[in-house]
């Protein structure tokens, strides 16, 4: 898929966000997410966070984060601070991050 399709999975998922169509943006997005889309991932983290369509899945949600992170999203490592500095998602949060730096190091 060319970048060109990847920019128009992206701004299609983020219309069918705004008309609530939430299937068709979670297809949207993990289309655009295959091809290597931070932005992607991130839309995807908030959908599982929030349950957008789909039950909310709180580690799945941090794990598109990090992978976003990697691929150097600053808004998924802002969404990251954030949700570390209000306690959201906190056992889950260090449990990732755990899991994390023993992957890493």
């Amino acid at each position: 898929m060319s970048s060109t399709c990847q920019n128009e999975n992206l701004e299609g998922g983020e219309a069918a966000i705004a008309r609530e169509d939430y299937d068709a943006a979670l297809k949207l997005f993990e289309a655009s997410a295959a091809e290597g889309s931070a932005q992607a991932l991130t839309y995807l983290a908030t959908m599982y966070e929030d349950g957008l369509g789909i039950p909310p899945d709180p580690e799945k949600s941090l794990s598109l984060l990090f992978q976003a992170v990697d691929l150097g999203d600053a808004e998924a490592y802002g969404r990251l601070r954030y949700l570390n500095t209000v306690g959201k998602f906190n056992r889950a949060l260090h449990a990732a991050m755990s899991r994390r730096s023993l992957r890493h190091f």
